[in-house]
């Protein structure tokens, strides 16, 4: 960890010059998720340097994986799977082919069994070049679709983004935010850090408990409550939060925990108040992030993993992602692939093929809730990081 630390400042600078930066590759991220999630032994951070200067990040992790309760795979990961949207090998942009080929050039004189490199962005070049580089050295290289972020490009004004949705549309978001003003007392808050925000934060935290109250899960324990907290409080001094609060005659009932990035926020938690979803609150909160982030110039809102109908109500599109699996060429790998391969066959539908069905779909003929724009609990799609 503290080799981490002592990395801040060129990785902040190495950041600041990749082309697939995000804030989920932040050093403010992925420290806050190795004090709550990984002991230090496991911890592989490859960089890679030219002239003194940092070209090439790639943090990971070593994991000893059990397969039918035997542990036999030596496993390496992103730092960060299962509760990062969106990874990467960080490179500076023109420098990703020396950064990778060196950083897969140290790995493969490693001992390990197989590679996971989940969440990738397909555009990413990563995508592109690291299964030639594994196949050059011999390995065995899976990749499919693993999941999509629906992703709204924002435009310059509310006028702009209104017209890219239908009449209907709009009659009823209206509506929902006319009546809720009519029967109670409204407040909106924005916090970029300010110095309510641990107050807020914990309002937020509350009504994302009852939110999932029916639905305990890692993402509703004291662990993930806490990584929150802290993640918060380390990208609150970067100007990388935006927390938005619905209070309905004082109460919080409706909440989004975003992380922000240069000109794009991840709407990484949504939640409401299940008690309040016949007043369509998420929906009401939802429009007003939006009218937000147009007044304050970001461009993108990623709504982040999940195909759900509601994201492309409001006009978002798919960004894919890819899952590498890299293995080594060994027969203790080629007997476990054998035997995974058979429990594989039951798997579920191509995450491409799920996004494209509810792109194509429209508008369903019974939505959930009054609309269907925020469905009951509306947690993006992150499951913990999966099993064998």
């Amino acid at each position: 960890m503290e080799q981490l630390l002592a990395l801040r400042e060129s990785w902040e600078r190495l950041l600041a010059r990749a082309a697939t930066a995000n804030v989920f590759l932040s050093p403010a991220w992925l420290i806050a998720w190795c004090r709550h999630y990984v002991k230090d032994a496991g911890l592989r951070v490859i960089v890679v340097y030219e002239d003194g200067e940092l070209i090439g990040l790639a943090p990971l992790l070593v994991e000893h994986q059990s397969v039918c309760g035997i542990p036999l795979l030596k496993q390496i990961k992103f730092l960060g799977a299962g509760l990062s949207d969106r990874l990467d090998i960080l490179a500076a942009s023109g420098k990703e082919r020396e950064a990778l080929e060196q950083i897969t050039g140290w790995l493969f004189a490693q001992g390990w069994d197989v590679w996971d490199v989940d969440e990738l962005p397909e555009t990413s070049l990563t995508a592109e070049l690291l299964p030639w580089l594994a196949r050059r050295r011999g390995a065995s290289v899976e990749v499919v679709c693993q999941s999509v972020c629906p992703v709204v490009k924002v435009p310059n004004n509310v006028a702009a983004y209104r017209s890219t949705r239908h009449r209907e549309f709009w009659k009823k978001v209206d509506y929902y935010g006319r009546r809720l003003r009519k029967e109670h007392a409204l407040e909106v808050r924005f916090n970029e850090g300010a110095a309510e925000l641990g107050r807020d934060l914990e309002c937020f935290l509350e009504v994302y408990r009852s939110s999932f109250a029916a639905r305990p899960s890692p993402l509703t324990d004291r662990r993930f409550a806490d990584f929150r907290r802290d993640v918060v409080g380390e990208m609150a001094r970067q100007k990388r939060i935006l927390l938005a609060l619905l209070l309905v005659d004082g109460t919080p009932v409706s909440g989004q925990l975003c992380l922000l990035y240069q000109q794009s926020c991840y709407a990484y938690n949504l939640c409401h108040d299940p008690s309040f979803s016949k007043q369509s609150v998420g929906t009401v909160l939802q429009w007003e992030v939006l009218q937000y982030l147009i007044e304050h110039g970001y461009k993108e809102y990623d709504f982040l993993r999940g195909a759900e109908a509601y994201k492309y109500r409001w006009g978002a599109s798919s960004v894919y992602h890819q899952r590498i699996r890299i293995w080594r060429n060994t027969r203790k790998v080629r007997l476990v692939r054998a035997a995974l391969r058979v429990r594989r066959r039951s798997r579920q539908a191509n995450p491409r093929e799920q996004a494209q069905d509810v792109e194509a779909a429209g508008e369903p003929s019974q939505p959930e809730g009054a609309l269907g724009l925020i469905p009951p609990s509306s947690e993006s799609n992150r499951p913990p990081p999966s099993g064998w």
